[in-house]
């Protein structure tokens, strides 16, 4: 942790354009990072949820995290490695998998996410595409990650979150969905943020950390 905070405030002090947001329809846009204290969730096979000034205290976190999503792939679709899983995925319709509210409600109601696999439990997995299964998976955890981070960032009243780790590794439609979800929760009144080079914080931490 004290690695990954200092790497973090190297970063932000050195680097050129370090902090950027991302969605499908806007695409990578640089911008000014906002004043401390933030709110750093870092996704790794599990999540840590730091908030970050001159010190660190992480807040929060939860079990569910890219290495969640990984055992549920390897369990389900037989899918061993991150990188099969987002290729599935770009050609996946999470819609045949998922139930949405309209299916609950009828087509009156909107067409939003009511339960993710909600369709599996109805039927037989055979009957489903790899594809759809993995962008399910896929949403269920950057959904679930999205929702606690923005919990968190109203708790200490907060309004940024800066997501990096290697669930992220600046895969366009990860960072989509972790958008997609801020955005949701908070009605766009807190802002997702990732960071250029976060693959790199705690190395930097550990090398200056007594310099």
């Amino acid at each position: 942790m004290e690695g990954l905070h200092l790497g973090f405030r190297i970063v932000m002090r050195d680097a050129p354009n370090p902090v950027f947001f991302f969605s499908s329809q806007t695409g990578l846009v640089n911008t000014e990072a906002p004043t401390t204290p933030s709110l750093l969730t870092n996704i790794g096979s599990g999540v840590s949820i730091i908030k970050i000034g001159e010190t660190l205290e992480r807040v929060t976190g939860t079990c569910l995290g890219g290495g969640t999503l990984l055992g549920l792939a390897t369990s389900i679709l037989g899918v061993r490695n991150y990188e099969d899983i987002l290729d599935l995925c770009e050609r996946g319709h999470s819609e045949n998998a998922d139930l949405m509210l309209s299916d609950i409600y009828g087509s009156e109601a909107p067409h939003t996410l009511a339960v993710s696999l909600g369709r599996l439990a109805m039927g037989n997995k055979e009957d489903f595409k790899k594809e759809d299964i993995a962008k399910s998976l896929m949403n269920m955890v950057a959904f679930n990650i999205g929702q606690i981070a923005y919990l968190a960032a109203k708790l200490q009243k907060i309004d940024h979150i800066y997501f990096a780790g290697n669930f992220i590794r600046n895969y366009t439609y990860t960072m989509d969905r972790l958008s997609y979800a801020v955005n949701y929760w908070s009605q766009g009144q807190i802002k997702p943020l990732f960071l250029k080079y976060d693959g790199f914080f705690g190395v930097l931490g550990a090398l200056f950390k007594d310099c």
